[in-house]
């Protein structure tokens, strides 16, 4: 289960009901209502564990943890505004938007504030992993930060959607007054790289990926009480092929499920550590890269500075 898919589906649950799309009663049904609660705990749950180091796990399809920021964000965002308004419709939704709302202020902010890289001339820019996985003859590694403007736009997004609120009758976005200065600064130093950068830089992304993407993330390899196994009808003329599936079925205590992490399986051990995805474990990853992603993207960070901002660093070079 990838985390982005499930933000995505409670963003889906909460914006239908605020917007008058569904009615609230939705969450009446207490499987419905179960679900709903469960993810935004999960959601939290890793936010504030770091993913429990294991981004890889948690993103097999999306891997760009900043775009899972910014599918969150936008969740508390919404729940913001009609919070400012009064009481929500539904009861669970004030725990929804309290769990969301304490992860992307906390572990999420301090994530995205850590990772911020300074210029001499006050701008700053975030990179992820594309184009940073090559080295030198000299076994130095190349930093091309091909991602660098998409992370730089998602950063700045998921900051703002954060830490900004806004006022419905006067139609107005503005910084909430426990705002961090540390986040204003980081956004003010964003935008001014956007500016500088935004257009001649490379555009790239990894918004998608496949799910395998070498030998660090083959199901068979981690703890499993389930195996299933179905010969195929037809088969090759020196090879029969088979459809496995290994996956855990209902809890196992955790004594036992430490012990699973340290034997092997199928005659390998479980790999515990997330060395990065230009790692050699994940060669075999293939990805989907979108320029208008990400440069709609990067408009939307500077429209919603300006609206808060007289905004006189914004001009593209």
């Amino acid at each position: 289960i990838d985390l982005i898919v499930c933000s995505n589906v409670i963003n889906g649950i909460t914006t239908s009901i605020l917007s008058g799309l569904v009615g609230p009663e939705l969450l009446n049904d207490p499987e419905l209502n179960q679900i709903y609660q469960n993810t935004t705990s999960m959601l939290a749950y890793l936010i504030n564990s770091n993913f429990s180091s294991r981004q890889d796990l948690a993103l097999p399809y999306y891997p760009s943890r900043y775009q899972f920021y910014y599918t969150v964000a936008r969740t508390v965002s919404i729940l913001d505004i009609h919070k400012r308004k009064g009481q929500l419709p539904v009861e669970v939704m004030e725990l929804v938007f309290s769990d969301l709302k304490q992860a992307m202020e906390g572990e999420a902010t301090r994530f995205i504030i850590s990772n911020a890289k300074l210029n001499d001339d006050g701008s700053i820019y975030f990179e992820d992993f594309l184009g940073n996985g090559d080295l030198t003859e000299d076994n130095e590694p190349i930093f091309r930060g091909e991602d660098r403007i998409f992370t730089t736009a998602m950063a700045a997004n998921v900051l703002m959607y954060t830490w900004l609120s806004f006022d419905s009758e006067s139609s107005q976005s503005y910084w909430k007054l426990d705002t961090p200065k540390t986040v204003k600064d980081t956004v003010d130093g964003s935008v001014l790289w956007l500016s500088k950068h935004a257009l001649i830089g490379k555009p790239w992304n990894a918004l998608f990926s496949t799910q395998n993407k070498g030998t660090s993330d083959l199901s068979f390899r981690y703890p499993a009480n389930l195996f299933i196994e179905k010969p195929h009808l037809h088969t090759f003329e020196y090879m029969t092929t088979l459809e496995v599936m290994v996956g855990v079925q209902g809890y196992i205590p955790k004594s036992e499920y430490d012990a699973m992490i340290n034997a092997t399986h199928f005659g390998k051990p479980t790999p515990t550590v997330f060395q990065g995805f230009n790692h050699p474990d994940f060669s075999d990853m293939i990805f989907w890269s979108s320029d208008s992603y990400t440069y709609a993207l990067t408009l939307l960070a500077l429209s919603r500075y300006r609206e808060i901002t007289d905004a006189h660093i914004i001009t593209m070079d």
